[in-house]
């Protein structure tokens, strides 16, 4: 299923912003000063919850968290790709 018909544009952003304000949360705890990986920033920020606690936008998690795996991937990977 396209993510056009999963979620649009609008959810999208939030999405995005959620995923950012989660990684800018934890990133100092997580990896300190050392530069680590996009693949590593990734699964950590969407791991354990983070989001839940972190993403201060409860209706844009519960709509990420119904993708599958590879697809919160890919937005991740997105949002956090700087």
């Amino acid at each position: 299923m396209k993510l056009d018909k999963i979620m649009n544009d609008e959810m999208l952003t939030r999405v995005k912003r959620a995923i950012n304000r989660t990684y800018q949360t934890i990133a100092y705890d997580c990896w300190g000063e050392r530069n680590a990986p996009l693949s590593e920033i990734v699964e950590i920020t969407l791991d354990a919850d983070y989001m839940e606690m972190y993403g201060n936008d409860r209706e844009a998690t519960e709509a990420f968290r119904k993708l599958d795996y590879a697809t919160q991937d890919k937005i991740a990977e997105s949002a956090l790709g700087w």
